[in-house]
């Protein structure tokens, strides 16, 4: 429902959550002070709407960043795909983070999610 250009993406960062991912992290809320939002699940929707939004997103909105929190199950995984194809398709440069919820309710990512 993001508009790619809205006003509020610019120079934000981003978290593109799998919609089972936040009720598996118990501080999830706490961890998203001044970051912007995003909920998605190409298993149930068609990515095709997702990935052609994600790269005017990536291409006319200015984020500075984005992070993919998804779940460590197999069905999460197309989500990460989808934004890593998106930002190359853009070619903008924007550096996108997988972060790895386990069943347990831990992060396990490279990054940090604070």
């Amino acid at each position: 429902l993001v508009p790619p250009e809205a006003p509020f993406l610019r120079g934000a960062e981003v978290i593109i959550a799998a919609d089972c991912a936040p009720v598996a992290l118990p501080d999830f809320n706490a961890r998203l002070a001044g970051k912007v939002v995003m909920i998605a699940c190409p298993k149930f929707d068609d990515p095709q709407p997702y990935f052609q939004k994600l790269v005017q997103m990536f291409k006319n909105s200015g984020v500075k960043k984005v992070q993919v929190l998804r779940m460590e199950v197999p069905c999460c995984t197309g989500l990460s795909s989808l934004v890593h194809q998106a930002a190359e398709y853009a070619g903008t440069g924007v550096p996108v983070e997988d972060l790895v919820v386990t069943r347990m309710g831990e992060v396990k990512a490279p990054g940090s999610f604070l």
